[in-house]
C-alpha cells in the first residue's frame, strides 16, 4: 500500500523526482550501450587472436582470459538491464500516482495542493477554504484514501484521466463502483 510519505513526495517533488529518475536511466542506457559494444569487441577480439602468454613460466590462455572478462561484463549488462527495467517501474508507478493527484476532485485537490505544493499552514489553509481544521484534516485522509484506491485499482491511465471528467454531481467512491461495475459488465460481455 503506498504511504502518505510518498504520496506527499509526489505532490511536492514530481518535477524532480522524474527529472532525477530520467537523468539516471539515460546514465544507465549509456553504459548499458557502452558494455554491449565492450561485449562485442572481446567477441570479435577472441575470434581473431588466437595465441597464450606466459608469466614467470606459466601459460595462460588469452582466449581463455577474453571469455572470463565476456562472461563477467555479460553478467554485469543482466544487472543493468534489470536495474533500468526496474528504475522504468518506478517511473511509472510516480507517474500513476501523480495522475490519481491530479484527478482528485477540486476541493480535495486544492486542499493537498494548498498543503503540499505551496506550502500554506494549515490555518490560512482552513482560512482560505472557510472549513475548520477538523473538516480540513478529514478531507485531506480522504483525498490520501481516493489517490490510493484509483492507484491500486485496475484502471488504466486513460480510465484515471476518465474519472476527472466523470466527476460532476458523482462522489469518487460512486465513481469507483461505477467503473468496477463497468468493467466487470464489459469482461463478461468480451467472453
Amino acid at each position: 500500500m503506498i504511504s502518505r510519505e510518498e504520496i506527499i513526495d509526489v505532490i511536492r517533488l514530481y518535477p524532480q523526482i522524474m527529472d532525477a529518475i530520467d537523468e539516471r536511466l539515460r546514465s544507465m542506457n549509456e553504459e548499458y550501450q557502452c558494455l554491449n559494444q565492450s561485449i562485442y569487441r572481446y567477441a570479435a577480439y577472441k575470434s581473431t587472436v588466437y595465441g597464450s602468454v606466459g608469466y614467470s613460466g606459466a601459460k595462460s590462455d588469452l582466449s581463455d582470459m577474453i571469455k572470463i572478462k565476456s562472461h563477467q561484463e555479460q553478467e554485469y549488462c543482466d544487472e543493468l538491464k534489470k536495474a533500468i527495467l526496474d528504475l522504468t517501474e518506478k517511473a511509472d508507478n510516480v507517474r500513476r500516482l501523480h495522475l490519481c493527484y491530479m484527478v482528485l476532485p477540486y476541493k480535495y485537490h486544492e486542499l493537498l495542493r494548498m498543503l503540499y505544493q505551496d506550502k500554506v499552514g494549515w490555518g490560512k489553509v482552513s482560512e482560505a477554504l472557510d472549513i475548520s481544521i477538523s473538516t480540513l484534516s478529514r478531507w485531506r485522509e480522504e483525498a490520501f484514501s481516493m489517490i490510493r484506491t484509483a492507484y491500486e485499482s485496475k484502471l488504466s491511465y486513460t480510465e484515471i484521466l476518465h474519472l476527472q471528467k466523470l466527476q460532476k454531481g458523482m462522489t469518487w467512491d460512486q465513481l469507483m463502483k461505477d467503473y468496477k461495475n463497468i468493467r466487470k459488465k464489459k469482461d463478461q460481455s468480451d467472453r
